[in-house]
C-alpha cells in the first residue's frame, strides 16, 4: 500500500509539472484514444541499422540504440497499430559499469540539463519527434522526477555521495537523509527513504520542498527552450 501511495505522489508531481507545457501540446482527451508503444531506446534500433550487433541483455550493457535509429523503424511501430510512442528518459545518466550493468534503461539520472549522449543529439531528438508527427504518431518521454543516481559500488550510500556531481540538485539539502526502505507497507518510511541499493543508490528528492519544486519547474521551462523539443512539436 505504501509503495502505491509513493507512486501516486510521484504521478501527481509529474502531472503538476506538465501544466507548464505549452498550449500546443496534446491534451488529456487527445491522448485517451491513443495506443502507446513503450520503446526502450537503447534496444529498439541502432543508427547503423544493424540487427545482428552483439547485445548482451543479461549483462545489462548498452546495446547502441539511438533516436536516429528509431526514425528508420517507424514503419515497425505503425505496422503494429500504435499511434503514440514513449521513449526512455532522455537526460544524461551516470556513466560506468556495475555488477548488474550500465544505465542503458535511462533511469539513473546524473544531469537533468544534458541529453544522454548514448541516445544521440538534440537534433536527433527533434528529428525523431518530427518524423513521428509526420506519421501522425504522438511522442511521450519517460521521466525520472523524484530521485537522482550515484555509483557507490557496495559502500554505504551514507556519506559516500559527491552531490556536486548531480545537476541541478548538487547539495544534500535537496534530498531526504539516507535511510533504507525495509518495509514498503510503512508509508512514512517508503515515502522518504531511498530506493536503489548500496551499488547504485537513488537519493530521494524532497518533493514536498518548495525550493525543489521550483527547481523542477525551472528545469521544465529551460529544457523546452534549450532543445526546442517540447515547444516545437506536440507531445
Amino acid at each position: 500500500m505504501a509503495f502505491a501511495q509513493k507512486l501516486t505522489h510521484w504521478i501527481c508531481a509529474v502531472s503538476a509539472l506538465t501544466l507548464l507545457l505549452p498550449a500546443l501540446a496534446a491534451d488529456t482527451e487527445a491522448w485517451k484514444s491513443r495506443s502507446i508503444y513503450q520503446a526502450m531506446t537503447d534496444s529498439f534500433a541502432r543508427t547503423d541499422g544493424s540487427k545482428t550487433h552483439a547485445c548482451n541483455i543479461t549483462a545489462g550493457l548498452y546495446c547502441g540504440g539511438t533516436w536516429r535509429g528509431m526514425i528508420d523503424r517507424l514503419d515497425h511501430i505503425e505496422d503494429m497499430g500504435f499511434d503514440a510512442v514513449m521513449v526512455s528518459p532522455i537526460v544524461k545518466k551516470i556513466e560506468g559499469r556495475v555488477s548488474y550493468g550500465e544505465a542503458y534503461h535511462g533511469y539513473w539520472v546524473q544531469d537533468m540539463y544534458a541529453l544522454n549522449p548514448h541516445f544521440g543529439s538534440s537534433e536527433d531528438l527533434l528529428d525523431l519527434s518530427k518524423a513521428l508527427h509526420d506519421c501522425g504518431i504522438f511522442l511521450m518521454t519517460d521521466t525520472v522526477i523524484n530521485s537522482m543516481a550515484y555509483i557507490t559500488n557496495g559502500t554505504s550510500p551514507e556519506g559516500n555521495i559527491n552531490f556536486t556531481r548531480l545537476n541541478p540538485f548538487d547539495d544534500p539539502k535537496y534530498f531526504h537523509s539516507y535511510c533504507e526502505i525495509t518495509d514498503y507497507d510503512d508509508y512514512p518510511l517508503a515515502r522518504k527513504c531511498w530506493t536503489g541499493d548500496d551499488i547504485v543508490p537513488l537519493p530521494d528528492l524532497k518533493m514536498e520542498d518548495k525550493v525543489v519544486q521550483t527547481m523542477l519547474e525551472k528545469w521544465i521551462k529551460e529544457t523546452m527552450g534549450k532543445t526546442r523539443f517540447l515547444s516545437k512539436y506536440t507531445v
